[in-house]
């Protein structure tokens, strides 16, 4: 018996404490791939984005092609000579994003003439309707063609249309992709406009663009951005369980400007640069989702094929900044990752010894308790209760005898390099 337990217990060691996020479930470790041009996925630096980067750890690579209409109430969509990649380059990036290990997701989109959002595109009448809905029936159809043809492993099937989604022409348009395409499809849904969508029972996925305002003021601490994801990530939570869908953000993106988290979908805002900003911003969307099961997949907007980005550069693109050291994280899985252990949710402790369990998402405390944490690649883990740091252990394993008066409900919180696990607890202890 001794032999078969030193056997079992070498096989649970054996198994990781932090499984790999790609690997547990398929996510989708994205980027937007994005030109305004005709010929701007022929130039040689378009190649050489491309496998920069592949070097960030990204998998997938949200390919971007734009077609136009005059204005909101126009009813013809069509390919602009001059704005527009050509189909021959755009097929070109596709082999290429698959010849370098990657996976694709085709996302044409629409943009207007006027400078107007592609979101106030509507009609007054059914008959305005009918017209814009056959073609963009051509429009999308056109590129889900390519899309099989080409193995495109994802498809968007619209992006932003936020005046149209209650409408049941989509559910033409989406049967009608089915028959030419064979591959997984999502829309794009605006940040705001989410929940009006009818037919996320007919798609693989649902889609956000998650352009969502964390606070309400400049350059604020990785804290404040957690706390202002909260609400927002409640409400993605609850709708997803209606659903019953695993989300993928479609486009996310902050620009390396102060204040860039007040307005992130803001493309004209300007201010100073403020790299650590936008970085902070990553990090706070990564600790929020990544360990989430429903969520699929983040796509960051953008990596220009023009490999413009760098230090001065006060767009979204994370090339050469900050951002992109934290994209590469957590991409790479070479982040610090931190678990809390001790205590832990639907126990009760007395005297720092575990006596029963209960159905809840909190634990009881009676005495003292000794917080533990595990961690990999860090080597400083910081304990937190309330948001205040209490002790910092630079040596395994990680733990802390905390032993005070305290009644109550309390937080209690592990830290390692802007990483974080807690737990609320309520304690009694005098």
């Amino acid at each position: 018996m001794k032999k078969l337990a030193v056997v079992l217990l070498a096989i649970l060691l054996s198994f990781p404490l932090f499984d790999s996020r790609e690997m547990r479930d398929g996510f989708q470790k994205g980027m937007s791939f994005v030109g305004y041009w005709n010929n701007v996925y022929d130039m040689p630096e378009a190649i050489e984005s491309l496998y920069n980067l592949k070097e960030t750890g990204s998998k997938w690579v949200a390919l971007v092609t734009t077609w136009y209409q005059e204005d909101e109430h126009s009813t013809e969509i069509f390919p602009d000579e001059n704005a527009t990649p050509t189909d021959a380059s755009l097929i070109k990036m596709i082999n290429k994003v698959h010849e370098l290990g990657m996976k694709v997701m085709l996302k044409p989109h629409i943009d207007l003439m006027n400078g107007e959002w592609r979101g106030m595109i509507s009609f007054e009448n059914e008959e305005d309707w009918h017209e814009w809905f056959n073609s963009y029936r051509n429009f999308i159809c056109h590129f889900a063609s390519m899309a099989e043809n080409y193995s495109v492993e994802q498809f968007c099937i619209g992006t932003e249309l936020a005046k149209t989604v209650n409408r049941t022409e989509w559910s033409d348009i989406i049967n009608e992709v089915r028959e030419i395409y064979s591959g997984k499809l999502v829309y794009a849904a605006n940040w705001d406009n989410y929940k009006n969508v009818i037919f996320w029972n007919a798609l693989d996925y649902a889609g956000i663009d998650a352009y969502f305002p964390l606070t309400d003021k400049k350059d604020p601490g990785l804290q404040e951005l957690l706390n202002g994801w909260k609400k927002w990530h409640d409400e993605i939570e609850e709708w997803q369980q209606e659903i019953g869908k695993k989300v993928i953000f479609t486009e996310i993106g902050y620009r390396s400007v102060d204040g860039t988290n007040m307005w992130p979908w803001n493309w004209m805002y300007e201010d100073r640069i403020d790299l650590q900003e936008q970085a902070d911003c990553y990090n706070a969307t990564f600790i929020t989702f990544w360990h989430e099961e429903w969520m699929a997949g983040i796509y960051w907007w953008t990596w220009y094929p023009n490999l413009e980005g760098g230090e001065n550069e006060s767009g979204y693109t994370p090339y050469k900044k900050p951002a992109e050291k934290v994209l590469r994280r957590y991409y790479l899985e070479e982040l610090p990752e931190i678990k809390l252990i001790k205590p832990t949710a639907g126990k009760i402790y007395v005297f720092d010894k575990e006596v029963a369990n209960i159905n809840a998402n909190y634990s009881i405390i009676v005495g003292k308790i000794t917080i533990m944490a595990e961690c990999r690649n860090a080597s400083i883990v910081e304990f937190y209760i309330d948001d205040e740091v209490r002790y910092v252990d630079e040596e395994e394993p990680y733990e802390w005898l905390w032993n005070e008066f305290a009644i109550g409900w309390h937080e209690i919180k592990v830290t390692a390099k802007d990483t974080i696990d807690g737990i609320d607890v309520f304690i009694l202890n005098v």
